[in-house]
């Protein structure tokens, strides 16, 4: 039975692993065909994506029949991945692209709304190529407003379709996809593993009886009044340091006992 939490989990390993790496490899071809680095094709397009970021803004001069954008489609978080506004500004036009520094050197690991973005925008593919972007932009988009971690199977039989079938049409082939849509066999419990598990269980409830009769021996330590034997202490504490560095310190109860003698020997010290 798969549960909620799997369908996440697979949906996310799909984002991850095909999905982004596809849009990654979409924008590397275009940069390769072009034969121009990612700084260098920002700073041709800068005053293209500027306005897809800044709608209403003049344009200097030299751009004074640029034709907007009805509607930003650049946030202003997706926009400082890629720019930055110069201290100075050269030209006396508001938001003109003069004091528009680009920041951006590589596209690798970047927010993949906005790798989608400038595939888009800048036409990096045609047809039903493009369409199928936008589809990955509104999956990526729809699994990031998930807080939950659970998706229940009709909404991930919906996303994983339209997702996949997107993928096929970018050349994606359906063997990935199946690597990925494939869920982990758990591990079968031995008997080996089961006696191993009750053999530590006992050992650690030794321990732990073990401890809670050093706390009543300082207890009764601590009733004698036995105040300068420093040396008994210290050889006490290093035994209980020696049992708890080891991997048993996992276990609660230990740690609870452990703490418990801490407390006694530091109050019979201060004696």
């Amino acid at each position: 039975m798969v549960t909620e939490q799997q369908n996440y989990e697979r949906l996310n390993k799909l984002l991850n692993q095909l999905v982004h790496p596809t849009c990654e490899k979409i924008l590397e071809n275009h940069l390769r065909e072009n034969r121009v680095s990612f700084y260098q094709f920002l700073e041709t397009n800068k005053h293209r994506i500027m306005h897809c970021f800044r709608v209403n803004i003049t344009c200097c001069a030299l751009h004074a029949d640029c034709a907007y954008s009805i509607s930003a489609t650049l946030t202003k978080r997706q926009w400082s991945f890629l720019y930055k506004d110069a201290k100075t500004n050269i030209c006396r036009k508001s938001g003109c692209i003069c004091k528009v520094i680009t920041s951006c050197t590589t596209f690798r690991n970047l927010n993949l709304n906005v790798i989608c973005f400038l595939i888009i925008e800048c036409s990096m593919i045609n047809g039903s190529n493009i369409e199928a972007v936008k589809r990955l932009n509104v999956f990526n988009q729809e699994m990031q407003v998930i807080r939950t971690g659970i998706v229940p199977y009709s909404e991930f039989q919906t996303k994983w379709k339209t997702t996949t079938d997107s993928l096929v049409v970018l050349g994606v082939t359906r063997q990935q996809i199946d690597e990925v849509n494939r869920i982990p066999t758990p591990t079968a419990i031995t008997p080996t593993a089961i006696i191993d598990k009750e053999c530590r269980n006992v050992i650690l409830l030794s321990i732990s009886a073990l401890v809670f009769c050093v706390v009543l021996t300082i207890d009764a330590a601590g009733m004698l009044q036995h105040r300068n034997d420093q040396v008994r202490i210290g050889k006490l504490k290093s035994f209980l340091l020696s049992i708890t560095s080891k991997n048993w310190r996992g276990s609660q109860v230990l740690r609870n006992y452990f703490h418990l003698v801490e407390q006694k020997l530091c109050r019979f010290e201060l004696r």
